[in-house]
Parts: C-alpha cells; sequence; structure tokens
C-alpha cells in the first residue's frame, strides 16, 4: 500500500514553533494541571489529551506506512481504537464537544498546521482500518421471554437459565473496549410460523398431513404458503412491541449509539429467521452484513440465546460471509443438551472458534 502526502520537510519545517503552540493551549495548561478542569471529567481530559497527543503519532506512523513497513505500526492499534471510541463518545455532551473543537480550531488555524492535521487524520484512519481488526459483539437475543418469559430456557429439555449470561455479558460490555456491539431480537408477529398454536391455521401446507399429536418441540415441514421450509414449533414467544420481546432489563445497553446496532428478526409471518443474519432459508437477509461490513468489521464474538439455535445460526452464517468468528460458550445457553452438543461440533467444524469470556481480551 502506497499512500501520498506532503514532504515531510516542508509539513514540519515548523514543528517545534508548532508544538509550543499547541502546548500553550488553555485546553492543554488544564491537562497539565496548571488551571481549572472546568469541570471536565476525568474521561473527557482524557480525550482531549488523546486528541491532541494523536498529531505526534504523525511522523512515526506516516514514515512506516510510506515505507510499508506495517509491523511497526500494529503495536499502536490498540491506543488508535482508544482513541476513536473515546472521539465517538466525546458528541454525546455538547458542552465538551465545544471545548474539543475550540482544541481543533486553535490548531488548524494556520494553513501548514491544517494540512498536517488533516493528513494526520488521514494516515490514522487508513492505518486503522487496513492493517487493524475491527470487533463487533454479537448479543444474540437476550430477551425477557428466553429469560422468564414465554419460551424461558429454564422450561426447556436442557433446563438451563437464560439470566446467567446476563452478568457474562455485562462483564465484556463493561471491561472490553469493542468497536461496536450488536444487540439482536427475535421479533415475532402473532400469527408467526414457528408458533405451535397456528398449526392449525397452516394444516394444508404440513408436508405429510396434519397429526393430532404434534407438539412443541417437534419439526414440522411447510409447503406453503410463501416457502417450503422445515419449522421447530415453539410456544408464542417475543411478539413484537410486548413486554417479552424485549431485552432483559438487567443487560447493558451500550448508551453511544454511534456504535450499536439493533436487529429484529423473525419478522415475515412465513418464515423463522435463527441467524441475525438472514432468515432459516437465506432467502432474506436482515441488514447485519451491510452494516458491518460498511463499519469495516473483521472479527465477531457471539454471545447470547439460545446457543444451539440462533447463537449457532448466527455464528455459522458469520463465517460464511468471511468474518473471523468466536463463539463466547459461557455467554450463551441452549435449549436441549443433544442439539447443544451437535451444535458445538459443528461450528468447530467449521472452524468457528469456542472461546470462554475469559479468552476474549486476548484476542
Amino acid at each position: 500500500m502506497k499512500l501520498h502526502s506532503p514532504s515531510l520537510v516542508v509539513a514540519f519545517k515548523d514543528l517545534s514553533h508548532f508544538r509550543r503552540q499547541i502546548l500553550a493551549h488553555n485546553a492543554i495548561r488544564i491537562l497539565k494541571n496548571s488551571t481549572d478542569a472546568n469541570g471536565l471529567s476525568k474521561e473527557e481530559i482524557a480525550t482531549i489529551k488523546l486528541y491532541v497527543s494523536c498529531f505526534f503519532l504523525y511522523i512515526p506512523l506516516n514514515e512506516a506506512l510510506r515505507s510499508e513497513q506495517y509491523e511497526q505500526i500494529k503495536p499502536w492499534f490498540p491506543y488508535l481504537k482508544l482513541f476513536h471510541n473515546a472521539i465517538y463518545k466525546l458528541p454525546e455532551r455538547a458542552g465538551v464537544h465545544c471545548r474539543l473543537l475550540s482544541v481543533q480550531r486553535a490548531i488548524t488555524s494556520h494553513p501548514i498546521h491544517n494540512l498536517i492535521w488533516y493528513n494526520c487524520f488521514s494516515i490514522l484512519f487508513v492505518a486503522d482500518v487496513s492493517l487493524s481488526p475491527i470487533y463487533a459483539l454479537l448479543v444474540i437475543d437476550v430477551q425477557n421471554c428466553f429469560i422468564d418469559g414465554t419460551l424461558a430456557l429454564s422450561n426447556s429439555p436442557a433446563r438451563q437459565n437464560g439470566a446467567e449470561v446476563v452478568p457474562i455479558i455485562n462483564h465484556l460490555i463493561e471491561t472490553i473496549l469493542f468497536d461496536y456491539i450488536v444487540y439482536s431480537y427475535d421479533w415475532h408477529p402473532v400469527n408467526h410460523i414457528s408458533f405451535v398454536d397456528n398449526l392449525r391455521n397452516r394444516t394444508r401446507y404440513i408436508k405429510g398431513g396434519y397429526n393430532a399429536s404434534i407438539q412443541v418441540y417437534d419439526t414440522v415441514t411447510y409447503t406453503g404458503p410463501k416457502y417450503e421450509t422445515e419449522q421447530v414449533l415453539w410456544p408464542a414467544h417475543c411478539i413484537q412491541n410486548t413486554d417479552d420481546a424485549k431485552l432483559h432489563p438487567d443487560l447493558i445497553v451500550n448508551p453511544d449509539k454511534n456504535n450499536i446496532i439493533h436487529i429484529r428478526k423473525g419478522t415475515d409471518p412465513d418464515i423463522d429467521s435463527y441467524s441475525a443474519f438472514a432468515d432459516n432459508n437465506k432467502g432474506q437477509k436482515t441488514v447485519l452484513d451491510t452494516e458491518l461490513k460498511k463499519r469495516n468489521v473483521t472479527h465477531v464474538i457471539v454471545a447470547g440465546l439460545a446457543l444451539d439455535f440462533c447463537v449457532g445460526a448466527t455464528a455459522l452464517d458469520a463465517m460464511d460471509l468471511n468474518y473471523k468468528t468466536f463463539v463466547v460458550e459461557d455467554a450463551s445457553r441452549g435449549i436441549t443438551m443433544d442439539t447443544i452438543r451437535k451444535r458445538l461440533d459443528e461450528m468447530t467444524n467449521r472452524g468457528i472458534k469456542i472461546i470462554k469470556s475469559s479468552q476474549v481480551k486476548q484476542l
């Protein structure tokens, strides 16, 4: 990769004077504890410090990129990710954002300085996007219905407790700086094909005919009305716009709207959708792949409910879509022990890494 930039000799001829200008600015003196912080939080002070010190990375990063010495840049990736995430959070508090812009205006007032600043961020952006892994945490269907509602996992054959994933996922969100967090929802209309109570309304489409002994957890094949599809039958659950379909109240939902994505699936009454990427027939896609690709995501970490159905289906689709895929086993729970074992084997055989929550930091 070759990048074009202004001559370093020209661009940094006045670097010493420029550095003194930056350090003399009021906002920077705040950082050196020489003036009152004017209500800035520690996070905000740290972010402004990152914003300014980012400039001083320009020279080594630019030189390394120009000579294609990418290994020299990689140690800076955690810093770059911290910087970008911190910047995205600042606009949520307008006052701080204004202070931040005043710093930027001060250090970009000179045409040469403005050119330096522009190229600094260009280099950082290219380095971060082109060479650094981008991580998304996919939180799958951690909804009331699967925890203490209409399809609570504790009532399913495996008797696993869906509530146990909440503190584990929360810990991941609180302690690891994911680039993006996705929350998926089962989001069914009342006449959904997966509900056992709707079986009688679809008898003419049941392959092999209707049988009164068909019950919850049985699998039937429907030949219509729109698709031929194999369907596991469930109790009515996660009906749109009900409390049952809401995310569990104890689950942390990241307030930074710049780095979260909400995905609702299973909205077509005539086809189910276990995966957060597409329906079970792969005929209709959600926007998830588009949104992740738009954000240059390379790695996905999948957790939630249920491991043997929606978590597993999402992970398998992610692998097919060329994401490096990890499933956090202790942050997931399932429906039956048999299907859990089979799904874990299937994912492992497809190259998906099954990990513990304690291993996520090392990725």
